[in-house]
């Protein structure tokens, strides 16, 4: 990150404050243990890195009474452009306090180095700038915040995770075991599909164990019906807690869920297109793997 310091203070003195530098990045990524920044001052100290540590909670900013520095990025900038809400943000500030006075301008170069985590994954990553004696003010001038575009990780870990673009099926939220609450929904406005003249929309889904068990839900009734969450948009969404709606034994772990999306009599469905490499495509249910980070 390239930060331009230009201060307009009036009133001739100096004040001592830190830089706070926002990062968002998805949840798996474990950020606020495997990301490491430093910045140069190219002003004041030419060539000379300095260190920055993560804010501790109880330190809040300073216009925004009662949230620490990530639970008010959240509230301001939610996770910005993308469309999974498995995201986070972590907040620097520079271990040396800076003095700052009326006219004093700085060029700083603040550098992230962030370790990815293991998921093939497409996302847009978050930065944002701003200082302790503002601490996200009314004033913008103090504070920016701008986004990569879709930032591919490749070479990793199955399935592959889309923030950055929505998809007919979402899971909230992304690591989840067998006794955690989560949601399955269907975004029915992606785009045209064979489910658009019908009302109501079910789920088939099947849950296979690490016994190598299958357990199936595949009729629609009222345990498989989804919610219309928006009649604009189209969104149907289901919650559940994985071993009760299953009904999984003692001694068993759902390691992988296979589902697709169908009317009420089973004729119309939309499922995953999956291409072979050869140019030959074919449906196939959507897959979720219980994998918890």
């Amino acid at each position: 990150m390239e930060v331009e310091i230009d201060p307009v203070i009036g009133d001739g003195i100096v004040y001592a404050e830190r830089l706070v530098v926002g990062f968002l990045a998805p949840r798996v990524w474990n950020a606020a243990e495997n990301t490491k920044v430093t910045y140069i001052n190219k002003t004041m100290d030419p060539g000379v890195v300095k260190t920055m540590s993560l804010i501790p909670d109880n330190e809040f900013p300073k216009n925004q009474e009662g949230l620490s520095w990530p639970q008010a990025l959240r509230k301001k900038y939610g996770i910005g452009p993308n469309v999974l809400d498995d995201m986070q943000w972590v907040v620097f500030w520079s271990d040396e306090m800076m003095d700052v006075s009326n006219g004093q301008k700085m060029d700083v170069d603040v550098t992230i180095e962030a370790i990815t985590g293991p998921e093939n994954m497409n996302v847009k990553l978050g930065f944002f700038v701003n200082h302790t004696d503002d601490g996200l003010g009314t004033d913008e001038k103090h504070y920016d915040v701008s986004y990569t575009p879709c930032f591919e990780v490749f070479n990793g870990e199955d399935p592959f995770l889309d923030f950055c673009e929505l998809h007919f099926n979402m899971v909230q939220p992304l690591n989840v075991t067998q006794d955690d609450i989560m949601t399955i929904k269907f975004e029915g406005g992606v785009q045209s599909n064979p489910l658009d003249n019908f009302k109501e929309v079910y789920l088939n889904i099947v849950a296979r164990t690490d016994a190598g068990k299958e357990y199936r839900i595949p009729d629609a009734s009222e345990k498989t019906k989804m919610t219309l969450e928006n009649e604009y948009t189209r969104t149907y969404a289901i919650t559940f807690w994985p071993r009760s709606y299953f009904n999984i034994p003692e001694g068993e772990t759902i390691v992988e869920m296979k589902y697709y999306f169908m009317n009420q009599s089973g004729t119309a469905w939309v499922k995953e297109t999956e291409d072979d490499g050869n140019g030959n495509e074919s449906e196939v249910p959507f897959d979720f793997q219980f994998v918890c980070k």
